[in-house]
C-alpha cells in the first residue's frame, strides 16, 4: 500500500567532455531500481478502509521509514 510505484532504470554514463567515469573511453553503462514510496492515503485500495480510520492509518503506519534510512548514514553502509 506504500509503494507508488517500482521500476528498473538503465543507462550511460558520459560527462560533458565525453569522459566516461575519468577516462576518454566508450560510455559505461548503469542499472538502478527506483522506488516510490508514498502516504497509505494514496493507496489505490484505500476506499477499502472506514473513512474514520484513514488518517490514523496514515498516522500510524510507519511508511516513511524506508525513505529515512537511505536518506540516513545506513545508506553508505548499504
Amino acid at each position: 500500500m506504500t509503494t507508488g510505484g517500482l521500476w528498473r532504470v538503465e543507462g550511460t554514463v558520459r560527462t560533458a567532455s565525453g569522459a566516461v567515469n575519468g577516462h576518454d573511453s566508450a560510455a559505461s553503462g548503469f542499472g538502478m531500481v527506483v522506488k516510490l514510496v508514498q502516504s497509505p492515503l494514496l493507496w489505490s485500495g484505500i476506499e477499502q478502509v472506514p473513512l474514520q480510520f484513514r488518517e490514523e492509518l496514515a498516522h500510524h503506519y510507519r511508511w516513511r521509514t524506508e525513505a529515512e534510512v537511505y536518506a540516513s548514514e545506513l545508506a553508505a553502509a548499504m
